[in-house]
């Protein structure tokens, strides 16, 4: 499992080679800061959520309840289909749109940082 310590370690070796990076102006050099920025953002997540000092177990629980709610949210998705009407330029966003719809693009973003986490 990660530690805060881990992370905020890690933070700080992002910030302080995107600090370096950032004065170099060519396209891979934005193409990294971006990619820094990215993964700040995420390990701001893991952060924060680790502040609140959860036992491994409680991770676990919490993973296998969401693991749940993304399978019983995905298996709804051709009853939502029939029962939305829409146009057919929009059959193209159909899962993009149930996604958002259902906030299941943030579900599986809140397993893939507890994964991430307990280093699964």
């Amino acid at each position: 499992m990660k530690t805060l310590l881990e992370i905020t370690t890690k933070e700080k070796e992002l910030i302080k080679s995107g600090e370096e990076i950032r004065f170099e102006n060519t396209k891979e050099s934005k193409e990294l800061l971006t990619k820094h920025r990215k993964e700040l953002k995420e390990l701001k997540k893991v952060r924060l959520y680790l502040e609140t000092e959860p036992n491994e177990e409680f991770i676990k629980a919490d993973l296998i309840k969401y693991e749940k709610i993304s399978i019983d949210i995905e298996s709804r998705f051709l009853e939502w289909i029939d029962n939305t009407p829409r146009i057919e330029a929009e059959d193209k966003d159909v899962r993009a749109n149930f996604m958002k719809t259902t906030r299941l693009k943030k579900t599986k973003e809140y397993i893939k940082t507890l994964k991430f986490i307990l280093n699964d």
